[in-house]
């Protein structure tokens, strides 16, 4: 999923801690905020905070299985598919409800 947050994860390399810190977290919320809306468009409904939850982590699975800029969104779907624990963790009590 190539996007401007690459260049922060790169910029993370060599910042200090508590920068590289914010500056990862500030990537992967532009990241999941961009992946909610364009669901949310494609279903017609913005996605519910539960199914956020669990595009969150499983954008987390995606960021470890990939290097920065490496993963596309078929590559996020397939994580989504194979539901891995981090993803179910992600689930809750309320179980997967995320539709793409």
């Amino acid at each position: 999923m190539p996007h401007d947050g690459d260049r922060c994860v790169d910029a993370s390399a060599v910042a200090p801690a508590r920068a590289r810190s914010e500056l990862i977290a500030d990537s992967h919320g532009r990241r999941l905020n961009l992946v909610a809306a364009l669901v949310g468009l494609n279903r017609g409904v913005p996605l519910a905070d539960t199914e956020e939850a669990v595009l969150s982590a499983a954008l987390r699975v995606l960021d470890d299985r990939h290097e920065p800029g490496d993963a596309v969104l078929t590559d996020l779907v397939q994580v989504l598919e194979e539901g891995p624990e981090a993803v179910r963790r992600g689930c809750g009590r309320f179980g997967p409800t995320l539709e793409v």
